[in-house]
């Protein structure tokens, strides 16, 4: 059964989390990506695509994979990516943080394959 994105909406509770929730024609293929957006102190996060969002509506959906990588040479630099793989090209969702070991965030990602929850 072909499956595809319905409706892409941006997440924006400024007391909460940040991010995107992708609806698809499928339920239980729906994904969502978020990050805490509490600003601690001297941190720097956030999350971001590159893509039109928009264009993607409509597409069919593939699959889904999750990177998470720490960066060399900085103090407490961590990047997720999330890779979703459709019929009019790979939608690619960035969660990051540059902190000094204090100020965490948590990231949520859910998807098809369960939940994940930890912290940048």
């Amino acid at each position: 059964m072909k499956v595809t994105i319905k409706e892409i909406e941006v997440l924006d509770d400024r007391l909460a989390w940040t991010g995107y929730n992708f609806t698809m024609s499928d339920p239980s293929k729906n994904i969502i990506c978020k990050i805490s957006n509490s600003q601690k102190c001297c941190e720097h996060f956030g999350i971001h695509t590159k893509n039109n969002l928009k264009d993607f509506i409509g597409s069919e959906y593939y699959s889904v994979t999750i990177e998470k990588e720490e960066q060399p040479n900085a103090e407490c630099f961590t990047i997720v990516k999330v890779s979703i793989n459709t019929s009019r090209g790979v939608i690619l969702i960035i969660l990051y943080n540059n902190h000094n070991g204090y100020y965490r965030h948590d990231f949520y990602i859910e998807t098809q394959h369960g939940l994940k929850i930890e912290s940048l």
